[in-house]
């Protein structure tokens, strides 16, 4: 794998802020946490045991599923498998579930309780289907979601995530088709690195470990991009325990955990404050107040965002110097070689006589002035790679290749 080609496997993020904060929670749902690291865990054991029975790179996992915590699990483990995970919307009908399965060649499919009707609909459509996995009490030849967790959980430590390449699908975002048949929408390891990073430096800069997240659409579409972002930052997913909109529920959730983000149609995050009583009548003064801070905002945004220009600006304008002085050094290189050959036959000259010795001293003179050519153009290079050092934050594992002069 070269250049853009090669990219981390996107399951590796949820592994690093599992290292990074691993008491901290990650999923909220009912009043029962989950930390990174026990989520971490749950998702390695599960993509363990599922390797072991064959599950891996570029197969594709159908999830048909209400919101919950293997919902939001399955997804991590097809990353980290290599897979490709194809959620489905939990309203559509059999028919329309059987077609997904089908159409994307699902070798395995994870189901909620009391959805088994859609199985039967996707088995009998989709001969590719070899494992079943229930989300609740498994039926005769389907596999046990808690099954797979207590299978892995001895192996789940020495599991690695599968290697991919940018173009690696991950997801297959199926529309609504409207126009006829649903159709998938191939998003891969590196597209989606690219919109988790946009989304943190464009839209959600303030997102960190403390934030909490109110998850009210379903994870199985928009949601679920969202809360990859959040997984990015550490920032836990809240979830009411009804699978129906409550809104006294989801606004009490908001209060209890301080909720600051959300995602909703249509598609746009709302800061919903960390306080719901307020006077509903203030001579405009909390609009003025919202206008300001929306202001204040969109400076930091932009300020933000210039940042992050100027920053890949001066990577860009040091490895092109980098590359130059390369190409220079080598010119200059064949130079210095031409030069040593030529005093050295002018040496030889003079020892036989051929030549008065203010020849070799001319000689000698453009020799060292190519070997300080040399040493100048080194210099450069030294100096432009310590910048670039700089530019990309004081960290790079790359080395600088320069030749010895001789």
């Amino acid at each position: 794998m070269k250049g853009i080609d090669n990219v981390m496997n996107l399951g590796e993020m949820l592994n690093q802020i599992a290292r990074r904060y691993p008491d901290a929670p990650g999923f909220i749902r009912g009043g029962r946490e989950y930390t990174w690291k026990e989520i971490s865990m749950r998702v390695d054991s599960v993509a363990a045991a599922l390797r072991d029975r064959g599950i891996g790179k570029g197969d594709k996992l159908l999830v048909h599923s209400r919101n919950n915590l293997p919902l939001f699990e399955s997804a991590w483990v097809a990353f980290r498998l290599g897979a490709v995970w194809v959620p489905t919307n939990v309203r559509i009908t059999p028919v329309e579930a059987a077609y997904l399965g089908s159409s994307s060649g699902a070798v395995a499919m994870l189901y909620d309780e009391g959805l088994e009707h859609y199985v039967d609909a996707v088995r009998e459509a989709s001969p590719s289907l070899q494992t079943v996995i229930a989300i609740g009490q498994p039926r005769s030849g389907e596999l046990g979601y808690e099954q797979l967790l207590d299978e892995g959980r001895a192996s789940y430590a020495a599991f690695r995530a599968a290697e991919v390449t940018y173009h690696d699908p991950l997801w297959f975002f199926y529309t609504s088709g409207t126009t006829g048949h649903p159709k998938a929408g191939v998003l891969t390891h590196g597209q989606m690195a690219f919109v988790i990073t946009n989304h943190i430096a464009d839209l959600m800069p303030g997102l960190n470990q403390h934030s909490r997240s109110l998850v009210l659409a379903p994870l199985s579409h928009g949601a679920g991009i969202h809360a990859l972002v959040n997984v990015a930052r550490g920032a836990a997913c809240v979830l009411p325990a009804s699978d129906k909109l409550d809104c006294d529920e989801a606004w009490r959730l908001v209060q209890e955990y301080r909720v600051d983000n959300l995602f909703t149609v249509p598609n746009r995050f709302w800061s919903v404050g960390p306080q719901l009583a307020m006077t509903l009548f203030d001579g405009g003064q909390r609009s003025a107040e919202v206008d300001r801070s929306e202001a204040a905002y969109d400076e930091t945004v932009a300020k933000y965002r210039q940042t992050v220009l100027d920053g890949f600006r001066e990577v860009e304008n040091y490895l092109v110097q980098l590359k130059v002085y390369q190409d220079e050094a080598a010119v200059r290189q064949e130079a210095l070689d031409a030069a040593r050959d030529s005093l050295r036959l002018t040496e030889n000259q003079y020892k036989a006589g051929l030549i008065a010795y203010i020849d070799v001293v001319v000689v000698q003179a453009t020799a060292l002035s190519n070997e300080r050519s040399v040493l100048n153009i080194l210099q450069s290079r030294l100096i432009a790679s310590v910048q670039l050092i700089a530019a990309l934050g004081g960290g790079w594992d790359g080395q600088l290749d320069v030749s010895d002069s001789k």
